[in-house]
């Protein structure tokens, strides 16, 4: 039976209370003439006394008649001195025992990192899989480890890089690995030595281990999983991107945010404002790249917002990481001020049939909340949504969430900070599913791409992400198809293929590629980069082709998931 912390203290409390009151009660029928006043110094003198442990008639043995207040004050004494002593060797050998518990751990889950997202994914192995994890902190005084203690965890101050740590953690033993530390290069390093201890000959258990860690550049992946045979040792190592995966989240929201709108054949163009262009608001811009083709009049346009002196900068690093986003959209930045004149000024400019929605993704919950706040204050007429991150859903979030139905929040960590997110890849069912299919579809044939043609472990990242960003368009050709994609007309099915063929096409040109006349992946180059009205009716019908298959992948997606 666990007790609110609120009443242990109040318990204690209590009992030092007691201690004070039946003392001085004691010490009056003790030495009846102590209740003198110039007795009072000697009297307080010997509650001080009392409460060290001493005894309050200053002998070592009880006299023969002393009150019973002094002998029930003495023993509250010993126990408030006994849970003392308790306390200090608790504190003193708190990490031993730890340790010793955590040895003798089988197949459990280490969580490197008690900071936020830790203690998410922590609170989610526990109350969705019964598991208590062994968590290693390198701040030993972190102020939520003795949170992550009452609810049954073990937590252990160190640096989780050092092999004699994850030693003692039990990472010989460990079923997985998950690493939230404040910055990749740390679980990178987890990672190399992790294993290091698994290559040791006494390393021998069977099942291996899974360590996952977060990691910012995802062009990354392949390089570290290609090194020494990533899925042939007995670790196997998964990296995830919690800000990609957050904007995928993102993306998956809007068919149901936008599709009442877009359904009613008005709209002729989106705009798109994106306030921020930091990590989470790179992540945001290359999803919506990937996923928003609508088939519009007029496409997609979007507006990316940073301070006035960082727009050559930000618009200088998107073109050196995706030289050819360009053709994928129109992408404009500008700086902007603290009431975000400039960007309502611009909206108000549009004309009719122009969509527009608002994307607030600053690096601080509170900055990102602040601009949705400034904007719907702003517009209070306004029937655009604006979209705010929010990685802590609690205070501020929570009074702003309900003042305005315009505003959405997105990027909770407790929602993607799961083990089913992280481990089970529960945002790439349908990405496997599209893949099984593809396996299924060339399995006799000649295929695209020998790279393609591996199962989805051994599939490196750009093959991965042609899955995923197929698998995440999905819900807008639902919503662009009525609902059901299975019940379209030749019509519906030659709109839906232009459009497949132009998110194709996107995927592509993020990813580095350009039109040749024949096909090279080493240089990546591809005969099919070229608009929908100058391709072949062969090429087009693979994108009919894509289409019609989209009935059997949902029903396969069920089945892997």
């Amino acid at each position: 039976m666990q007790f609110n912390r609120k009443l242990v203290s109040l318990f204690w409390s209590v009992v030092v209370l007691a201690i004070l009151v039946l003392t001085w009660i004691g010490l009056e029928k003790a030495y009846p003439d102590i209740a003198a006043i110039r007795y009072l110094p000697d009297r307080l003198f010997r509650l001080v006394k009392t409460l060290m442990g001493n005894d309050p008639l200053g002998s070592g043995l009880e006299a023969p008649a002393v009150p019973w207040e002094l002998i029930a004050a003495k023993l509250l004494v010993t126990l408030v001195l006994i849970r003392g002593l308790m306390k200090i060797v608790g504190s003193v050998f708190r990490d031993n025992v730890t340790q010793l518990r955590a040895a003798l751990k089988r197949r459990h889950t280490i969580i490197v990192g008690a900071g936020r997202k830790g203690r998410s994914i922590a609170t989610d192995l526990r109350e969705q899989h019964g598991e208590k994890a062994v968590i290693i902190e390198q701040q030993s005084a972190h102020k939520s480890s003795a949170d992550l203690r009452r609810a049954g965890h073990l937590v252990l101050a160190g640096d989780a890089t050092s092999k004699a740590m994850l030693r003692s953690a039990g990472a010989l033993k460990a079923r997985q690995v998950i690493c939230f530390a404040r910055d990749q290069k740390t679980g990178i390093q987890v990672a190399g030595r992790l294993r290091e201890l698994w290559s040791a000959p006494s390393a021998a258990d069977d099942n291996g281990c899974d360590c996952y860690v977060h990691l910012d550049n995802p062009r990354l992946v392949d390089v570290f999983l290609g090194h020494d045979g990533a899925h042939t040792q007995a670790v196997r190592l998964h990296f995830f991107n919690l800000q990609r995966m957050m904007a995928r989240s993102l993306f998956a929201r809007l068919p149901q945010e936008l599709g009442p709108v877009l359904q009613d054949g008005s709209v002729r163009k989106l705009r798109v404002d994106l306030i921020g262009f930091s990590l989470p608001g790179q992540a945001i811009l290359l999803q919506g790249l990937r996923v928003l083709h609508l088939g519009l009049e007029h496409g997609v346009e979007w507006h990316v917002w940073v301070d006035a002196n960082a727009c050559s900068a930000a618009r200088e690093q998107l073109v050196a990481s995706h030289p050819l986003a360009d053709r994928v959209a129109d992408i404009r930045f500008h700086g902007v001020d603290a009431q975000y004149r400039a960007l309502l000024d611009a909206q108000a400019g549009e004309g009719d049939g122009t969509l527009c929605l608002v994307i607030c993704a600053l690096d601080d919950d509170d900055a990102s909340m602040a601009a949705a706040a400034e904007i719907l204050h702003a517009t209070p007429t306004g029937n655009f949504p604006v979209f705010a991150r929010c990685e802590d859903s609690s205070g501020l979030a929570t009074l702003l969430s309900g003042s305005s139905q315009r505003l959405k929040l997105f990027g909770n960590v407790q929602e993607l900070c799961t083990v089913e997110m992280i481990c089970g890849e529960l945002q790439d069912r349908m990405a496997q599913a599209i893949h099984a299919d593809y396996l299924q579809l060339v399995q006799e044939t000649a295929g695209e791409s020998s790279a393609y043609k591996t199962p989805w472990a051994a599939l490196n990242e750009d093959a991965r992400d042609a899955n995923r960003a197929q698998a995440d368009h999905l819900p807008y050709k639902r919503m662009l198809a009525g609902g059901d994609v299975s019940q379209i007309d030749e019509q519906g099915l030659e709109f839906l293929a232009m459009i497949e063929h132009q998110r194709w096409a996107a995927h592509r040109y993020l990813n580095g590629w350009r039109f040749g006349p024949e096909r090279d992946d080493e240089r990546r180059l591809h005969p099919s980069l070229l608009p929908w009205a100058e391709l072949s009716d062969g090429e087009r019908e693979k994108d009919r082709d894509a289409v019609r298959r989209l009935g059997q992948i949902q029903t396969l997606g069920k089945v892997v998931g």
